[in-house]
């Protein structure tokens, strides 16, 4: 079992009683890794970023205390390490080097979650143990985004990716286009655009024709205590297109979440289908997704996915 299917929960189940905290927990460890990855040798990255070494303690003690919560669990940490790495309390020298500490942590993390449908217990137990993750890894961030004192210890500059800058032409839309842009202006705002296809995407696909490509993500819930399905889609045409939903149903039931993107030629996008109020859990998801040419508004794709079923 892994992320995919974490959140098949029994409808009839309490919310789970702690704040779900995996998301920006998960979020963190990803800024850690990018902001460590400034700074390496040969593609790999250092094994110290600070004289006294904090960020190795930081990172060392978020593992110990998710080490505790699975052994807690009953669960066997050289399989949630995938019998590839040594546990904190291990004196060898492995674990004074951040490189492999925080390497290890990601394999235990991700192993973590296999754990979060097992019952309310467990989940809040793990919560609680992110919780307590996201403060130290929030220091491990503010030490390695302090480029002066990494140099000055390192001696080596930080790789920072140049950002072509390119000037913004802004059309008038056409009379036909305008409902649409209309419609899409929020969704535009917030939506990630990534022209790389190439690159890997963290997630699992859930629709693969030679038109488009749609991976799930994860489920988040947004301030008003709403669900998110978050997805990244994938143009394979060389014109622009619009991906919308139909049909949806959860348990059965009709609904009609808010989704709605445009997509680039050859470009991919990450967005959220946005459920109701009323809609608690994503249990047995069935809706179809719809590729649209940009130019004409006809249907050139479409695909049933079914998900979370019990």
């Amino acid at each position: 079992m892994g992320l995919f299917d974490m959140f098949n929960k029994n409808k009839n189940k309490k919310a789970s009683r702690v704040e779900e905290c995996f998301s920006e927990t998960g979020e963190l460890l990803g800024e850690v890794i990018d902001l460590a990855s400034r700074y390496s040798i040969d593609d790999n990255l250092l094994d110290k970023y600070s004289k006294e070494g904090k960020e190795i303690v930081l990172i060392n003690k978020v593992r110990s205390e998710l080490e505790s919560v699975l052994v807690g669990f009953g669960k066997s940490l050289d399989e949630y390490y995938n019998n590839e790495y040594v546990t904190v309390k291990d004196s060898r020298k492995e674990n004074e080097s951040f490189s492999y500490s925080l390497d290890a942590l990601v394999v235990l993390f991700n192993n973590s979650l296999d754990l979060y449908s097992e019952n309310e217990e467990v989940r809040d137990g793990l919560n609680s143990c992110y919780k307590l993750c996201n403060i130290e890894l929030i220091n491990v961030k503010e030490i390695l985004s302090d480029d002066k004192a990494i140099q000055d210890f390192t001696g080596i500059e930080p790789v920072v990716e140049e950002v072509e800058e390119v000037e913004e032409v802004i059309e008038e839309p056409s009379k036909d286009e305008k409902v649409t842009a209309e419609e899409l202006s929020e969704e535009e705002n917030t939506a990630l655009v990534e022209d790389d296809v190439n690159s890997d995407v963290d997630g699992d696909i859930i629709v693969n024709t030679d038109k488009m490509k749609i991976y799930f993500i994860r489920i988040s819930r947004n301030e008003e205590d709403e669900i998110n399905l978050n997805l990244c889609i994938e143009n394979k045409l060389n014109k622009d297109v619009m991906v919308q939903s139909k049909y949806v149903s959860i348990d059965g039931v009709i609904t009609e979440p808010t989704f709605i993107c445009n997509i680039k030629a050859e470009s991919r996008v990450y967005e959220k289908m946005t459920f109701k109020n009323d809609i608690q859990q994503l249990v047995n998801f069935k809706g179809t997704f719809c590729l649209i040419d940009g130019g004409s508004n006809k249907v050139i794709d479409e695909c049933t996915v079914s998900m979370f079923e019990e």
